[in-house]
């Protein structure tokens, strides 16, 4: 007599589109009102998939002012790397904001997303970039990201 053979399980889906929300700000040039100011706060939002061809992804993002009412419109090239419990990514791509005379600058992100369970997690993100006039900047953002 065989001892019955135990059940083999699925690996779980791969999650490879993903929804995000959060806060944004400015710490590089340091604003005027402070790093906290409600002028430098951002509603953030992104839109992305993980993987599109060759191991890069895409995401596209917005960032909204509640006190200043500006908009920014983002789009990255983005690469992954792993699905653990922390897992690190990188991103080249510009943002465009109407509200500036030089309207569209270049951009990275450099993050970290913490898988909190099979959809839900949180990321983190330190935004350099290269605003009007060549000058250096610094922003950060955080928030949750929904997997899917």
């Amino acid at each position: 007599m065989r001892p019955p053979e135990a059940p083999t399980l699925a690996a779980p889906p791969a999650r490879n589109f993903y929804l995000g929300v959060g806060a944004a700000l400015g710490i590089v040039p340091q604003p005027s009102g402070g790093i906290f100011d409600s002028s430098n706060i951002n509603l953030t939002g992104m839109v992305g998939v993980r993987e599109a061809l060759l191991g890069f992804g895409l995401r596209a993002g917005l960032d909204y002012n509640l006190s200043t009412q500006a908009l920014g419109i983002e789009a990255y090239l983005m690469r992954h790397f792993g699905s653990e419990l922390v897992s690190p990514y990188l991103g080249v791509g510009a943002r465009f904001l109407p509200a500036l005379a030089d309207p569209i600058y270049g951009s990275a992100a450099v993050g970290l997303d913490i898988n909190l369970s099979g959809s839900l997690g949180l990321f983190v993100e330190g935004n350099p970039r290269f605003e009007s006039g060549g000058n250096f900047g610094l922003g950060a953002r955080a928030g949750l990201k929904l997997n899917f």
